[in-house]
């Protein structure tokens, strides 16, 4: 059986290559490397078939490209499976087997086998050069091989990981295949949701060959799932979030993040910004209150009502900005409900290197996170040369408190909830998600479920909820989404994921 991850939500296990390795030798102690190399073939085989008639190929003619180690092993009983059901197929292997198992595979082949590069259009290209273990640049002439068949026209599948890309990173070391589906044997890989990951993933196809062990799983990425209310539920009992934010010249983050505090499931929504936007707010969302964030004489008293904040949208960083910000973070020192802290807030943050209680979470992206760490960068980042788990934990080591690293496949540090590995990784939402305001409305999200949720939700789930939302709005439309989009969205998701 194979599935698509990316078909619907639900639960994955995601390992790193150690892992993989090691519970594959765990494995094969009550058997042998080469039958389970043969059950992968068959696999394969199958799910390869399948993708190839739902393309139309019923008479292809295929190129499979194996490496020295397992991989290639996988590649050779592929072939010949293939050919077995009438294509036409030919081996290419650079190089020959290192391990006895990938030996055996070519030695019961009996594909053509050559070992240069053949002129020849394919129908389809199937990669097996490297699979689980590659950690370090690829050689030249594997180099050249990855920028040839990117530069073909045909179907392209490769089997476990994509040749070059590192598995746990998902770094190009420095180049890799550029794949239209993946065949995930056994389990997936971190770097299908790390860095560069799925833009040379494509479609990633999980073929379970053996049961899961849960035990080596380094994340695991869950669906939300929330609880209905209570037939006697009223505004009162969902909670009370407030939004802090909105500089005089940015009114747009706090009316977005607001909007989706009401969509999520908060009770009541208050948000306190520059009074000049008060009235676009009201037009936009009646049901949400509006506070002036110049008149804090009684902010100690407004924090007693609340049971969750997110602060920073659209605060600014000039004077006037800095000056809410002494205030508002003075006020904060004694609230117990949960707090999100993004954008602007973030940015003094920084500067000040206060530390975050254990209710609060910092929400940054890249650029934020390597201002937070105090990191010296030329002014374009390089997020595939970041181990972004280790940029998480350094947040957390360096700031105490919880962190969301936002971008492709957000991460979560929860002190509450972390998994065995420390970190948490969703697995949902997509590249049309890459717009303005995008974050103003997860941080929304968060104020909403938190306040009405409680610790009953974890910050994950949060995450989870706004980038199905994308998944959702991601399907419906050209490409592009529009953040003002997603609070609809979000209601949408949120009652299709409640039991």
């Amino acid at each position: 059986m194979s599935i698509s991850i990316y078909d619907k939500p639900r639960s994955y296990d995601v390992f790193s290559s150690s892992d993989i390795s090691h519970w594959e030798r765990l494995w094969i102690k009550d058997t042998t490397g080469f039958k389970l190399m043969q059950q992968a073939g068959l696999m394969l085989s199958e799910t390869i078939l399948d993708i190839m008639y739902a393309k139309g190929l019923y008479q292809a003619n295929i190129l499979v490209c194996c490496g020295m180690g397992n991989n290639g092993g996988d590649g050779y009983l592929v072939a010949d499976h293939l050919a077995e059901q009438g294509h036409t197929v030919t081996v290419f292997a650079p190089d020959t087997p290192k391990t006895a198992d990938s030996q055996a595979a070519r030695e019961l082949s009996y594909v053509l086998i050559v070992d240069s590069m053949p002129d020849d259009e394919f129908d389809v290209y199937i990669d097996a050069l490297f699979g689980n273990g590659l950690n370090k640049d690829l050689p030249p002439l594997y180099q050249n091989i990855i920028h040839a068949l990117n530069a073909k026209r045909g179907l392209k599948l490769a089997i476990d990981v994509p040749s070059g890309l590192h598995p746990d990173k998902g770094k190009p070391l420095p180049c890799a295949f550029h794949a239209d589906f993946t065949l995930s044997v056994m389990g997936l890989r971190l770097g299908f949701f790390m860095g560069q990951g799925r833009n040379y993933t494509g479609q990633v196809v999980y073929l379970p060959l053996i049961p899961i062990d849960h035990h080596f799983a380094a994340l695991d990425t869950r669906p939300p799932r929330f609880k209905r209310s209570d037939i006697y539920a009223h505004k009162g009992t969902h909670g009370h979030a407030l939004i802090i934010g909105g500089h005089q010249q940015m009114g747009g983050a706090v009316i977005m993040a607001g909007e989706t505090a009401i969509y999520s499931g908060a009770g009541k929504v208050t948000v306190m910004c520059h009074k000049s936007h008060h009235q676009a707010i009201l037009a936009r969302c009646p049901a949400v209150m509006v506070r002036d964030i110049d008149d804090l004489t009684d902010f100690d008293e407004l924090l007693g009502s609340v049971d969750s904040v997110a602060f920073g949208m659209g605060l600014g960083r000039d004077d006037w900005a800095r000056g809410r910000f002494d205030k508002i973070w003075q006020g904060l020192a004694g609230f117990t409900g949960f707090t999100v802290l993004d954008a602007d807030a973030l940015y003094f943050i920084a500067e000040y290197q206060v530390e975050l209680s254990d209710n609060q979470l910092g929400t940054p992206h890249i650029g934020e996170a390597v201002r937070l760490l105090g990191e010296q960068t030329d002014g374009l980042f390089d997020v595939q040369d970041d181990n972004r788990i280790s940029m998480i934990c350094d947040l957390r080591f360096q700031y105490g408190g919880n962190w969301l690293l936002k971008g492709a496949n957000s991460l979560v540090f929860d002190r509450d909830t972390v998994s065995i590995k420390g970190v948490e990784i969703c697995a949902f939402g997509n590249a049309s998600m890459a717009t303005a305001g995008m974050g103003d409305v997860l941080s929304g999200v968060i104020a909403g479920l938190k306040a009405r949720f409680g610790s009953e939700v974890s910050i994950m789930d949060c995450v989870s909820l706004h980038a199905l939302a994308g998944d959702k709005l991601g399907k419906q439309g050209s490409g592009r989404i529009v953040a003002s989009d997603m609070p609809r969205a979000v209601l949408e998701m949120l009652e299709e994921l409640t039991i």
